[in-house]
Parts: structure tokens; C-alpha cells; sequence
């Protein structure tokens, strides 16, 4: 999505991934979009909320 709008974007699938489109981000400031990808298994906090009533 951000590079169809001409600014930076990384795809990210592990913890390394994301540390580097961060280090990339960081000696470069600017508008930068990491599409973080997480485990299916992960429930998010919204989610939780929504379907559970929990905050934890």
C-alpha cells in the first residue's frame, strides 16, 4: 500500500525482519509502512475485548 502511494513500505514475517525495516526506518526518517505479519494463533487486544470482555 505505501509504495502504491510512492512512499517506503517493508514486509515483515519474524522478529528480525521487523528489527531491520525499524533500523531502516530509523537511519532514514520519513513516512515508512511495516506490514507486520503475526501467527494466526495470536489474539489481538481489540478482539479479545470485542469477543471475550478481557484485557488481558
Amino acid at each position: 500500500m505505501a509504495k502504491a502511494f510512492g512512499r517506503r513500505g517493508r514486509l515483515a514475517r519474524s522478529a528480525e525482519e521487523v528489527r531491520a525495516a525499524a533500523a531502516e526506518w530509523v537511519a532514514n526518517p520519513g513516512p515508512m509502512m511495516i506490514d507486520a505479519r503475526i501467527s494466526r494463533s495470536v489474539v489481538t487486544l481489540p478482539y479479545r475485548r470485542i469477543h471475550y470482555g478481557r484485557d488481558e
